[in-house]
């Protein structure tokens, strides 16, 4: 997976970046079809943003924004939205995947004697 972090005005600190990375990592448990995830910090002294972003094969890119008070918060929270996304989209696919069985199983042959 190609990684990417950046800061719109300013630095990210190398020990926030290190933990955005292996977060990001962590992503291809969840789906091992993703291929980028970017993260695109903004801020000042009061208020600091972030946007995660995921794109995976065969599906719009998931996106994760936050704002906060603190960088590493507002990361953490844009992180743990794109997690839950995650989440969401594989739920999604186990239930398409298992829905047909599911219709097959409480449908009983119609073999009447």
């Amino acid at each position: 997976m190609d990684i990417r972090i950046n800061a719109r005005q300013g630095r990210v600190p190398e020990s926030l970046r290190k933990q955005a990375e292996q977060r990001f990592e962590r992503f291809e448990r969840f789906d091992s079809r993703i291929t980028a995830g970017s993260l695109v910090v903004d801020g000042n002294a009061r208020l600091h943003r972030a946007e995660a972003r995921l794109v995976a094969a065969g599906g719009p890119p998931l996106i994760g924004r936050a704002e906060g008070p603190t960088l590493r918060g507002a990361i953490d929270v844009a992180l743990h939205r794109l997690e839950r996304q995650l989440k969401q989209r594989g739920d999604r696919r186990v239930a398409r995947r298992t829905r047909g069985l599911a219709v097959a199983a409480v449908a009983p042959d119609l073999d009447m004697p």
